[in-house]
């Protein structure tokens, strides 16, 4: 008698008989992770992306109308407790196909694909299966053990087993030594490639997926590296019966022993499918006969290379596959796993399978693991570990201001309250308003970094990007003021700027608000511009541009109308208006009196006429109205090009 068990948007399935797919074994030990995997079947994918020309970094691209084939009606099917190997030589299709079937990929995708025998939906897909890249992306300043609970975090409610599930991870994947170990970055070391990539592989773990994808893990590994992290996957899959989708390229044959099945793809056409360790006694049956001392593998990959092989011998692959009662086969299984409606699937019992359609269907919504709130809390930690432990972030940066503010205090020192020091006065508050924002240009290789662990995150289904931006805000605030407040409580005291309690505390708040919207202004554009130098350029030139407009080089009331506009969306003017009315405002400057010489102030003057004369905004508090929504519009616009444009397809 099957048992179907149903949590959250997982769907849990106990099997009972074979026909195809793979009972449980009794001697499964008992896991914290779901023992389930998934049936998936395809059939005839095609993949087609158009043809472009012209352009630069892919920006003013002309679609030619014409299209180039990349996938070419592939077909297959893997089942509970099994591991697929897609393989190939370089430019055959593998990563497409990978991508095709997690959807991945950017285009449409034609064909079918079925999950239990339910029209597969990428929602659907979401609430079941992960995906481990080909990169590790990963924040180098923290630990294994950090790393993995924020994972859970995101994909487990109950605290206790967010534990047990990490715990049992790290024991799973042989990474007990390295537990409090960091990851690394190129500010301290870390971790050896395969010990990071156990680490991609168990992020993805923790969230108890029924179907894996992975997408090169043996790239940059030596062979025993390579046949340890595959020996945890094949563990993982007799443990906890996942079914396991791996793209590898010419593994050693230790590692192809652990493939139960094999599809070899040439030039986005499938020259084989099937048992795993029958394909070289196929392609034996075809006339063609491995070499003496090569491996089978090397020379089945090679014998379907069209970029070094034979050509003629690459279209005979496959058009004997094409034509073979393997193929046959191969499509009758398919679909006998093929799609049906959740009614039909609900109601049909195969096999002692039963499929309860939950998570699966095109009518669920995509649901997240844990809630809005559980996200944001597990962010702002993470990114509080993040911001004390990578230098990067914090630690070079309170430098980086200690030494400007200095230099700022030390070259303006003592300026006094004589009317003959007001110009350098300005261009002191001028320099401060200017350079300090401009070095928020500095946090962009940390923002990336937090970008392309964001992609990963998304695309695996593990939170919201409005939970993510909520979260990034929060952790901000408290150093950007730290920030703020060390370099004011330097300079404002070293210049000699107006003696006053409030009117420092006023400095303070205007410059924090300067710097958190410089660095709203860098989230949005390390969102949109994921190349460092480019997005470095993009906000050195709209820092400049907004100098240009702030009031200190030029009267805001001479500049042409064209340009006048843009003082109204220029931080720079509202904070330096701030900084000027705030010094000038309500005080007096002793005359310099210095007949026939430059400068001349025969009289006092009044700080009012000073402010008067700059045609600055002197409302303080609508300056701070207008940075605050400032931050509040670029950290949404970021938030919304990630929601609808970012979703980690290629």
């Amino acid at each position: 008698m099957e048992t179907v068990v149903q949590e959250e948007a997982h769907v849990v399935v106990d099997l009972a008989g074979d026909n195809g797919l793979k009972a449980q074994d009794s001697s499964i030990r008992k896991s914290s992770l779901h023992a389930v995997g998934v049936q998936f079947a395809w059939k005839d994918v095609n993949v087609q992306v158009p043809v472009k020309t012209g352009g630069i970094l892919g920006i003013g691209q002309k679609d030619t109308g014409e299209k180039k084939s990349i996938l070419n009606k592939v077909s297959g099917f893997v089942d509970p407790g099994e591991i697929l190997y897609i393989m190939g030589p370089s430019g055959a299709g593998k990563s497409t196909m990978l991508d095709a079937l997690a959807d991945r990929v950017a285009v449409d995708v034609e064909g079918y694909q079925a999950l239990n025998r339910l029209k597969k939906t990428p929602n659907g897909l979401k609430s079941i299966a992960k995906y481990v890249e080909q990169t590790d992306d990963m924040f180098g300043s923290l630990t294994v053990k950090e790393t993995l609970d924020v994972a859970a975090g995101l994909y487990v409610k109950e605290k206790a087993k967010r534990e047990s599930i990490v715990e049992e991870v790290i024991q799973m994947l042989g990474l007990t030594a390295q537990r409090d170990v960091k990851i690394g970055s190129p500010f301290f070391r870390g971790l050896s490639g395969g010990q990071r990539r156990r680490v991609s592989i168990g992020i993805e773990l923790v969230g108890s997926p029924q179907l894996l994808f992975l997408d090169e893990p043996t790239s940059g590994l030596d062979s025993a590296a390579s046949y340890y992290v595959m020996k945890e996957l094949q563990n993982l899959v007799r443990t906890t019966n996942m079914t396991l989708i791996i793209t590898i390229h010419q593994p050693s044959e230790l590692v192809f022993e652990m493939a139960d099945k094999l599809l070899l793809l040439s030039g986005g056409q499938t020259c084989y499918f099937g048992d795993a360790h029958k394909a070289g006694d196929y392609f034996t049956k075809s006339g063609f006969s491995c070499p003496p001392r090569m491996s089978q593998i090397e020379w089945m990959v090679d014998l379907i290379n069209q970029d070094f092989g034979d050509t003629q011998t690459v279209w005979k692959c496959r058009d004997n596959w094409a034509n073979s009662e393997e193929a046959k086969t191969c499509d009758k299984d398919v679909m006998e796993r093929g799609c049906q409606t959740k009614e039909e699937a609900a109601a049909e019992q195969v096999g002692g399978m039963k499929r309860i359609a939950k998570g699966l269907d095109s009518d669920n919504k995509m649901e997240y693991a844990v809630g809005f709130f559980q996200q944001c809390m597990v962010l702002v930690r993470r990114g509080v570990l993040n911001t004390v432990k990578n230098p990067v972030v914090i630690w070079l940066r309170f430098a980086m201001y200690f030494m400007l503010a200095v230099l700022i205090g030390t070259v303006w020192l003592r300026l006094g309250s004589s009317s003959v020091v007001i110009p350098d006065i300005n261009g002191c508050l001028f320099y401060v308003c200017a350079f300090m924002v401009f070095m928020s240009s500095s946090v962009l290789p940390a923002y990336l970094e937090e970008r392309s662990v964001m992609v990963r995150e998304r695309a695996n289904g593990a939170y919201s990007v409005f939970a993510y931006i909520l979260a990034h805000t929060v952790y901000e605030i408290p150093y950007v003021f730290l920030l703020s407040l060390m370099a004011s409580s330097i300079t404002y005291w070293l210049v000699g700027l107006t003696p006053s309690a409030s009117r420092f505390f006023i400095y303070v708040a205007n410059l924090f608000m300067a710097l958190f919207v410089a660095e709203s202004i860098m989230v949005f554009i390390s969102a949109v511009i994921p190349i460092l130098i480019i997005g470095i350029a993009a906000g050195s030139f709209l820092f400049g541009a907004f100098m240009c407009v702030m009031g200190y080089f030029i009267n805001v009331e001479t500049i042409g109308w064209w340009w006048r506009w843009m003082q109204y969306i220029a931080l720079h003017y509202y904070a330096f208006s701030t900084f000027i009315t705030n010094q000038y405002r309500d005080t007096t400057w002793k005359a310099f009196p210095n007949p026939g010489g430059f400068p001349d102030y025969p009289t006092d003057v009044d700080g009012n006429d000073i402010v008067t004369s700059l045609a600055v905004e002197s409302r303080i508090w609508l300056n701070f109205v207008a940075l605050l929504i400032m931050v509040f519009v670029y950290r949404f616009l970021a938030a919304c090009y990630m929601h609808f444009f970012i979703k980690g397809k290629k």
